[in-house]
């Protein structure tokens, strides 16, 4: 037995040792002391026996009256029993004693001394009530106000006990004394302390009920909202440990005075914070009323905004499946909100949720959601809301897997071009988010992530929107994501793949190569490459890609030429397909017409000795193709077309007329100075034969003079150039031939003549213009009659119609069609200006 007064330990080993072994007296003798019915008598007697600490040992024998140990319970009972008969005036007596002693126990270290003294403490209460009451609260109210920890723990501990064992009249009474006990232990600096008395608090509530309840909380909240921060973090850590015990009376009572002003203070945020954290699910009742409050705190820009968002997080780390929809609905209806803080306080808030709900909370049917609602703010006409809705978006991407990130592709995608097409301030073709750095950093992963694991399918959709997503992205903001861009794309394109998914990537490199810039050099290799496989592909459609993809190379950065030109040429050499050779040749005049300065003579030589003899073939876009090619060679290269010539004129001695004369137009066309006067004259005179109207390949011996009077009038004699005048009239008045292929290609070699060798016209003038008249009164299409126009205006300039003795009629007749030729194409400029003006106003 421990005790404050040091001085009696000898007399209470004695006591000890009297009641242990009797100090002399019977259980008779004890007996015949309670025939004296009064408490002072016994009392009296016992000190009569062993002196002043016989109040000291009464105590401890009712003290352990309620000992953890059965045993020891039953020999103090009767112990008791036999010493004492009035229970109830004996306690009156030694009350003080009784009292320290309970305190001094209650303050132990050891538990089960604390137990005992706490049970003893009920049991004292229960029998006096009323009568100990008065006396005891004082006691307890003094020993909260010790320096020790563990007195002030042992006197909240009997707070507890009192409470519980005290009946709700005898609560209501003193419940003045008690409640600011209560809340001085619950404010107590010490944790423990403070615990104590929040389940003293508890026993309170029990039975007094809300009015004393409300008198601490409004406290520990007048302490919250103090200047002093040591007095804030009291009345917090008092309201957590109440919380705790009560949070749904609590709550009742601090959530509305939280949610009474428009933004969340400091105090309030961290105190949420906390507050969260202990009060389980019953604040999930609450998150209607505080989810609005916090999202306009969060679009502020608050000093302690990171108090707001840790409180928002706690709360959001306690939601559940039923809850979960009344953030969400949150969320949708900030998102939509005409006050741009609103807007931005629920991209916030979806920040917040992102990794911080509980895992068994059923969260993956929630996120398409709030990425729709989240990129639709990357186009907000507020900087700030864009700000938070691209760090919204990349939390919900860091939060999820690389498997997620794959099915969820398609709801990007459609979410950025919901975004791109609605009313922003980042323009029809571009997103005003995507203007900031990193602002691709939380949607470009989706796309990478279909590439490297996606199905052929999943991977042409994401190379068509990832086209689309750098579409959307200025071309400055774009440097640091080409390699991760490309990379991927110039991996997946030679695996094996529909060719519609093929030619998408190819698309979409275009577009990376036209807005990479600089970044692109290491990468120019590998593309121009690609690009040389696509337009040696079996569709169509990627050749098609390749060319274009080609040419933007060309055009934007200075790739090796060389190699592109001797790779290109290697595959036309081994190609058989004309198409796919017309393609390629395609590809070569493409790069010459570019980078013709570049290639090297040698490289030239080599590719003009493969397609000299090229431009003969049966298939005109093939023909075409090659002239186009040997065109831009001659322009190159040093090297004459002796060969291809001798080939033509083999071609036609040898009975392969059209082939021929094919060729001949072909050379006539594309090599003006590459062919000598000697060659013009050989290829004009192998058609000559041919210039017959039943001749069935007249057509094509009139489109090879044709050339000849338009590329190398000085080499075609005068004598031929009458005959084509003749032959032309011929055609010109053949109502017929009106809008036939040989009819437009003699309006093309009248132009010729007339521009080139108008003399050769005179002796047929008068019908040729005649018969020029004559269709322009006749229905036709925009091109022929542009063909008519430019037969009247050569005919003018190079012909003196009067000297020619031209009737007047037809020349008044040619000058009024030029005259209705400019006002036509005034009358078209000022409706081009005007829908120009019409768009711009639009705009």
């Amino acid at each position: 037995e421990e005790d404050e007064d040091k001085e009696g330990e000898e007399g209470e080993g004695e006591d000890a040792d009297f009641l242990s072994q009797g100090g002399g007296m019977s259980l008779q003798d004890m007996k015949r002391m309670r025939s004296d019915r009064t408490a002072n008598s016994i009392v009296e007697t016992l000190r009569n026996l062993v002196g002043d600490p016989i109040e000291k040992i009464l105590a401890v024998i009712y003290m352990i009256r309620s000992d953890v140990q059965v045993m020891v319970r039953s020999e103090a009972n009767t112990v008791w029993k036999a010493l004492v008969d009035n229970t109830p005036a004996l306690l009156r007596r030694i009350l003080p004693r009784l009292t320290r002693m309970l305190q001094a126990s209650l303050a132990s270290g050891e538990c089960d001394r604390r137990q005992v003294a706490g049970r003893a403490l009920g049991d004292l209460v229960g029998k006096l009530g009323e009568a100990v009451l008065p006396t005891l609260i004082p006691e307890l109210q003094n020993g909260l106000e010790s320096d020790e920890v563990a007195v002030r723990h042992g006197v909240t501990l009997g707070f507890t006990e009192l409470l519980q064992a005290a009946s709700r009249s005898q609560l209501q009474g003193h419940a003045d004394a008690l409640v600011p006990a209560i809340l001085k232990g619950i404010c107590d600096e010490d944790e423990a302390v403070r615990e104590t008395a929040a389940y003293a608090f508890d026993q309170l509530f029990k039975g007094v009920g809300g009015n004393c309840v409300e008198d601490v909380v409004m406290q520990l909240v007048r302490k919250l909202e103090s200047d002093d921060e040591d007095v804030k973090e009291t009345g917090l850590s008092g309201l957590t440990q109440i919380i705790a015990v009560r949070p749904k009376v609590v709550l009742g009572l601090i959530i509305p005075k939280m949610c009474k002003q428009d933004l969340f203070s400091e105090t309030y945020a961290r105190a949420l914070t906390q507050i969260a954290n202990v009060s389980g699910d019953v604040m999930t009742f609450y998150i209607p009323q505080l989810l609005p409050v916090l999202v306009v705190s969060m679009g502020h820009d608050l000093d302690y905004m990171e108090h707001v968002k840790a409180a928002t997080i706690s709360l959001i780390s306690i939601l559940d499946d039923e809850s979960l929809p009344m953030a969400v609905s949150e969320i949708k209806t900030s998102i939509q909100s005409a006050n741009a803080a609103v807007r931005r306080g629920g991209a916030a808030l979806v920040g917040c949720m992102c990794g911080n709900i509980d895992e068994d909370v059923d969260f993956e049917e929630t996120i398409p959601t709030l990425i729709q609602n989240t990129v639709r703010l990357f186009d907000d006409k507020e900087e700030s809301v864009r700000v938070e809705a691209v760090s919204a978006m990349k939390a919900i991407t860091d939060s999820l897997s690389k498997e997620d990130q794959l099915e969820l592709l398609s709801t990007v995608h459609s979410a950025i071009m919901v975004s791109a097409t609605s009313v922003g301030v980042g323009g029809a073709k571009k997103i005003a988010a995507f203007a900031k750095p990193k602002a691709l950093d939380p949607v470009l992963p989706y796309y990478i992530k279909t590439f490297t694991s996606g199905t052929p399918e999943a991977k042409e959709i994401a190379a068509r929107g990832l086209g689309e997503l750098i579409e959307l992205t200025p071309s400055d903001q774009l440097g640091k994501y080409i390699p991760t861009m490309i990379g991927p794309l110039l991996r997946i394109i030679n695996e094996k793949m529909p060719p519609t998914s093929r030619q998408a990537i190819l698309q979409t490199l275009c577009l990376i190569i036209e807005n990479g810039g600089i970044m692109l050099k290491a990468f120019l290799p590998q593309l121009q490459s690609t690009y040389v496989k696509a337009i040696n592909d079996d569709q169509s459609g990627t050749r098609v890609d390749g060319l274009k993809g080609l040419r933007m190379l060309l055009n934007k950065h200075e790739p090796r030429v060389d190699s592109i030109l001797s790779e290109l040429n290697n595959q036309l050499k081994t190609q058989r397909i004309p198409n796919i050779m017309a393609a390629l040749m395609r590809g070569i005049t493409l790069l010459l017409v570019k980078k013709g300065a570049k290639v090297s003579e040698t490289v030239a030589s080599t590719v003009a000795g493969n397609i000299a003899s090229l431009c003969i073939s049966e298939e005109r876009h093939f023909r075409i193709a090659a002239g186009k090619c040997i065109r831009a060679l001659s322009s190159v290269t040093s090297s004459d077309f002796d060969e291809a010539v001798e080939e033509v004129l083999e071609e036609i001695s040898s009975g392969k007329k059209p082939t021929g004369l094919s060729g001949v137009a072909g050379l006539l066309q594309v090599c003006a100075q590459k062919l000598s006067s000697g060659h013009v004259s050989q290829l004009v005179g192998a058609c000559l034969p041919t210039l017959k109207m039943d001749d069935p390949d007249c057509l094509l011996a009139l489109r090879a003079l044709q050339k000849a009077a338009e590329f190398h009038p000085e080499s075609m004699p005068f004598d031929v150039a009458q005959k084509c005048s003749k032959f032309t009239n011929v055609i010109l008045n053949d109502a017929s031939q009106h809008g036939t292929r040989l009819d437009r290609v003699a309006l093309a070699m009248l132009a010729s003549l007339a521009k080139n060798m108008p003399k050769a016209l005179s002796a047929d003038i008068g019908k040729i213009i005649a018969g020029l008249l004559q269709k322009v009164t006749a229905k036709g299409d925009p091109t022929y009659s542009a063909k008519l126009s430019t037969c009247f205006h050569h005919i003018q300039e190079n012909c003196d119609l009067v000297a020619l003795k031209v009737p007047k009629v037809h020349i008044t007749n040619i000058k009024q069609h030029a005259a209705d030729q400019a006002a036509k194409a005034a009358e078209e400029t000022e409706l081009e200006e005007e829908q120009a003006l019409y768009d711009y106003e639009n705009r």
